[in-house]
């Protein structure tokens, strides 16, 4: 009965589905918090018992109160080992802190790592962020001006419930905690760095045979005008509506991306496109897996697959969950379930843009041939 006990510690427990309206509005009123940005699949409510976490919606909300999350920013604030010089003690430490949450949101982030039926979208909203935020960086560095690391801790003490915090040298430098903002340079470009078009749906890296198994995204700051939304999809909620044929197309290994303009190591050019193909869906029918890019990473393979593509991308626009980020938002996402993608939004290059933090973990670096060599965490280009 894990509610019960998420309410008396502060929490909200949120997810997308339909409900009584009157019955919703009898609940205790910290139930009802947060809505969810778009109610695309129905009404918000509240969830009664762990239970639910084994229903077929495929997004979950959870609201931290203001005492969860201001006491997990105070242990964070005392950090003072910084995550870009000592990644490894950085880590203890902010597993320390986030370790001092209650049971009940423990409980939640392990199970969407490790339970099948979870949501592969999980948002979780009010987490602790660094007070005395510095401008929004203009460049690909970290802030040099952010002398606090409570983002970044909340950020990677999360993601040891999911994995292996992890990085590639041509993304971001090789970098494992990714600063996502409008830069003047890309503003144009379909990547984490644009702005100016939409950001279609993609698999995140996934023209990588070792993209990561889950993502994580970390609003600090939001755009000007509210214009930026980000919107996922779970192919549970869809493979059932693809016909036969396009199945057997979109099960053939005969897909291949190429890296985005992001990429690449500093001073040079993204890698050419992986040379063999891939499915886009795979996996179980009652376990189904996603790999897909519906941007400039695509490359044609032939007619038949390209068409069964675009239905899958129309189909999963039609069952998308949109959401707004705002600073405090923290998204967590089951890169092998679910596809996400953002509007486009307007941006300023003065300092006050939107700004989010990202990490990749993996659910099994260390077993992989390709892995990093201890302790740098970072995979490099072959």
């Amino acid at each position: 009965m894990i509610c019960a006990q998420a309410v008396a510690e502060g929490l909200t427990l949120l997810h997308g589905v339909g409900h009584n309206t009157a019955a919703f509005n009898a609940l205790s009123p910290t139930c009802q918090e947060a809505p969810f940005a778009t109610r695309t699949r129905g009404e918000t409510v509240a969830l009664t018992h762990m239970q639910t976490v084994k229903s077929t919606p495929t997004f979950r909300e959870i609201t931290l109160s203001p005492d969860i999350s201001g006491r997990v920013a105070s242990q964070l604030a005392d950090i003072k080992v910084s995550p870009y010089a000592s990644f490894e003690s950085f880590q203890l430490r902010a597993l320390h802190a986030v370790l001092s949450m209650p049971t009940s949101v423990l409980q939640i982030l392990h199970a969407f790592r490790w339970d099948e039926y979870f949501p592969g979208s999980l948002l979780i909203r009010n987490a602790p962020v660094d007070a005395d935020l510095p401008p929004t960086p203009q460049d690909e560095a970290p802030s040099r001006a952010k002398h606090t690391y409570i983002s970044e801790g909340f950020l990677i003490g999360c993601s040891q419930f999911l994995g292996e915090t992890y990085g590639f040298d041509r993304e971001k430098n090789g970098r494992l905690i990714h600063d996502i903002r409008p830069l003047l340079s890309q503003a144009k470009s379909m990547s984490s760095g644009g702005a100016d078009v939409d950001f279609d749906f993609h698999t995140e890296v996934a023209f990588h045979p070792h993209r990561p198994a889950f993502l994580i995204l970390f609003c600090l700051r939001e755009d000007h005008e509210g214009d930026a939304w980000t919107y996922v999809a779970d192919i549970k909620d869809v493979w059932r509506e693809l016909t036969a044929s396009d199945i057997n197309e979109l099960t053939t290994p005969k897909f291949l991306f190429r890296p985005p303009t992001t990429f690449a190591a500093e001073g040079s050019e993204p890698r050419p496109a992986s040379l063999y193909g891939r499915p886009i869906i795979y996996g179980l029918p009652s376990r189904p897996r996603l790999c897909l890019n519906c941007n400039a990473g695509f490359l044609e393979s032939d007619a038949a697959g390209i068409e069964a593509m675009h239905r899958l991308a129309q189909v999963l626009h039609t069952h998308s969950d949109s959401i707004r980020l705002l600073p405090g938002d923290m998204l967590l996402l089951d890169n092998r379930k679910v596809v996400h993608g953002r509007t486009a939004f307007a941006a300023k290059f003065d300092g006050t843009d939107r700004w989010l933090q990202r990490a990749y973990v993996s659910s099994g670096l260390w077993e992989s041939e390709a892995g990093p060599k201890y302790p740098n965490r970072v995979i490099t280009s072959q």
